[in-house]
């Protein structure tokens, strides 16, 4: 049996405002904006459907995926939406040879090593060329890419994991796993910073914070989660990465507001799950000590039922509400 209120995940709703009434989606002022800079520009271009474009750069064709600036447009304050557009366009108009910089750069550890990063990505979602892949948390798996392909050069669907291939040719050097490893998180934390934190206030009092790093070049936040929190948090905190660069937090610190914080971000993780770019989980986990433990969630009926595991319910039965302590949580 569940512990915590009984939640169903609504359709998502991808409208950010409205225009005469009408509801608008996130694709179609970045498309607008988008078609703007590139007539600017003098490009030619064709719109295949309103996420992906063709341009015609140097004389030659190539296909530029759109989700993640309407990702990075959706997710910016109001004043910045515009300059998200303008550095996207900037970055794909000025970099178009991405396949030949890219075999440059793998070349050599040493020429390449400034360059890898980790992402997190859906488990078993890697290919048998994709090198170095490792488990997070159930359903996740953290990945090394190298920082050449995207979101730097504004072209997101070309492929940029690092491959056994590319492996293979640092063997004359040699480079051991656990040191590609090593200096691709190292990467990672450096440019993660800075990390927008929005806070959702909910109607009980509870606060969750969405925690998006939105120059981290697809590394993900979630993997330093500890480096996020404002303060030790000895019960952990409950995590949601629904996308890659995306990572949402709750303190686990009185009875009363994580009862209300669960069922809140097990809906609204499976609503951004299934309606971001570049998804990871719809799952939401408790973190505690570096270790990830999942919350099940029981789907099978229009109600969903969450089913934490012992520990969690044991956890959770110790903790005091804000009425026994006299005093509010912390919040991210």
């Amino acid at each position: 049996m569940g512990i915590f209120t009984l939640v169903t995940a609504e359709e998502p709703d991808a409208r950010l405002g409205s225009s005469d009434g009408v509801a608008v989606r996130p694709e179609q002022p970045v498309k607008s904006l988008v078609t703007a800079a590139l007539r600017r520009g003098g490009v030619r271009f064709t719109w295949l459907d309103p996420w992906t474009v063709d341009l015609l750069l140097n004389g030659r064709l190539l296909q530029a995926d759109l989700t993640e600036v309407v990702r990075s447009w959706w997710l910016a304050p109001q004043a910045r939406r515009n300059a998200v557009v303008d550095r996207w366009v900037e970055a794909t108009l000025g970099y178009p040879a991405w396949e030949a910089r890219r075999d440059e750069l793998t070349q050599s550890f040493e020429a390449v090593k400034e360059r890898l990063l980790i992402r997190l990505q859906p488990a078993g979602h890697a290919d048998e060329d994709q090198a170095l892949v490792r488990s997070y948390a159930a359903g996740i798996d953290a990945a090394v890419f190298v920082d050449v392909d995207r979101p730097s050069n504004g072209l997101s669907r070309t492929p940029s994991a690092l491959r056994w291939a590319d492996l293979g040719r640092w063997a004359a050097e040699p480079v051991e796993d656990v040191e590609v490893l090593a200096q691709a998180r190292a990467n990672s934390r450096r440019v993660i910073e800075p990390w927008h934190v929005g806070v959702q206030e909910l109607a009980g009092g509870a606060t969750v914070s969405l925690v998006v790093s939105e120059a981290s070049h697809g590394a993900s936040p979630a993997l330093f989660i500890e480096d996020l929190l404002p303060a030790p948090a000895p019960n952990g905190v409950l995590v949601a990465v629904p996308q890659h660069d995306t990572t949402m937090i709750h303190i686990i610190a009185d009875r009363t507001q994580t009862a209300e914080a669960v069922p809140w971000m097990v809906a609204r993780t499976a609503q951004m799950f299934a309606s971001l770019p570049h998804p990871v989980s719809p799952e939401v986990y408790w973190w505690r000590d570096d270790t990830m433990s999942l919350l099940a969630v029981d789907r099978g009926a229009r109600e969903w039922q969450i089913m934490p595991d012992e520990d969690f319910r044991a956890m959770y039965a110790d903790l005091a509400s804000g009425t026994e302590r006299g005093e509010a949580s912390p919040g991210v």
